[in-house]
């Protein structure tokens, strides 16, 4: 019953296009590929000092990419810099260690749908390419400032 929930969950947010690019044209702060699962996943971010003020993102791929970069986007938007990092690094030990035990607590609410996929060690690679591109994407912001259009 649980397991039919998250699937849900999942294929729920991998439809969801609140944060989908529009982007206006402007070239992507980061681009991940999994050539594992052929997903491609584009990252849009814009600063406002230390908070994240835009995140916007393409995904193809699979359903578990898309899914995990929808949720992974909607958590960060509007935090500061750290408490994405702390988000993040939570997450991945979760994930990898397979213990969503303190899920709640850390307030991940939907992502907890993601448990299952750690079943799979080649789904794996899938759920995290979100994780990892606001990583980058958060180290690429933070000693540059990046002008809308200038990009490629």
């Amino acid at each position: 019953m649980l397991e039919e929930l998250y699937q849900d969950i999942i294929l729920e947010y991998s439809e969801n296009t609140e944060f989908c690019a529009d982007h206006g044209g402007s070239c992507p702060l980061v681009v991940l590929n999994n050539p594992l699962c052929g997903d491609r996943l584009s990252l849009w971010v814009d600063m406002d000092g230390d908070v994240v003020s835009s995140i916007q993102f393409e995904a193809d791929g699979c359903m578990i990419s898309r899914a995990s970069a929808a949720m992974a986007v909607s958590h960060v938007q509007g935090k500061t810099r750290d408490e994405v990092n702390e988000f993040v690094r939570d997450f991945r030990r979760m994930f990898v260690e397979r213990d969503f035990s303190d899920a709640e607590t850390k307030g991940f609410g939907d992502l907890q749908a993601l448990e299952g996929v750690g079943k799979f060690p080649a789904r794996v690679r899938c759920a995290l390419l979100a994780f990892e591109a606001i990583e980058r994407a958060l180290e690429e912001t933070a000693d540059a400032v990046r002008i809308k259009g200038d990009c490629c």
